[in-house]
C-alpha cells in the first residue's frame, strides 16, 4: 500500500474518531479525555471493544495499557493500524488514555465457539485465542 492511501486510511480514522466521540458526548455519555477520542472508533466509547476492529479495553489494568501503547509507539510490538494510533499521543496522553480505559467496568465475556469443538494442540494457540485473564492478557486474536 503506498503511503498516500495509508495517510488517507489514517486520517479518515481519526476523523471517524472523533465524530463518534462527539457522537457520544451529545448522547450525555462520559466526557472522554482527548487523546483517547481517537480510540473509540475501534476499541468502543466504553472501551467495550468493536469486533473486529479492536479488542475490549475497558477494565484491563492502567499499566497494561500504558504498556502496549508504549510498546507500540517504540515498534516492540507491531500492528499497522495501531503503531500510527499510537504515535498520536503526545505528552501524557498515553496516561490518560490508560486512566480512561482501566476506570471503565469490565463487562461479562461471552465465549464465542467456532465450530464444533474447541480444541489446542498446544498452549501456545489456547494464548492467542483465549488469552489467559489470570494474568490479564487479552486473546490477540
Amino acid at each position: 500500500m503506498n503511503i498516500k492511501i495509508k495517510t488517507l486510511a489514517t486520517g479518515l480514522t481519526l476523523l471517524s474518531g472523533y465524530a463518534m466521540a462527539s457522537v457520544a458526548l451529545a448522547a450525555g455519555a462520559t466526557v472522554i479525555p482527548q487523546p483517547a477520542q481517537i480510540c473509540v472508533t475501534c476499541h468502543g466509547v466504553e472501551g467495550e471493544g468493536i469486533e473486529p476492529l479492536g479488542p475490549r479495553l475497558a477494565g484491563l489494568s492502567k499499566d497494561y495499557i500504558t504498556t502496549q501503547l508504549q510498546h507500540f509507539q517504540a515498534g516492540v510490538r507491531q500492528n499497522a493500524t495501531m503503531m500510527p494510533m499510537a504515535m498520536t499521543l503526545q505528552g501524557d496522553g498515553i496516561e490518560q488514555v490508560a486512566s480512561y480505559f482501566s476506570a471503565k467496568p469490565t463487562t461479562d465475556v461471552k465465549p464465542v465457539i467456532r465450530g464444533v469443538q474447541v480444541t489446542f494442540s498446544d498452549d501456545t494457540a489456547r494464548l492467542a485465542y483465549q488469552g489467559d485473564w489470570s494474568r490479564g492478557l487479552p486473546c490477540p486474536v
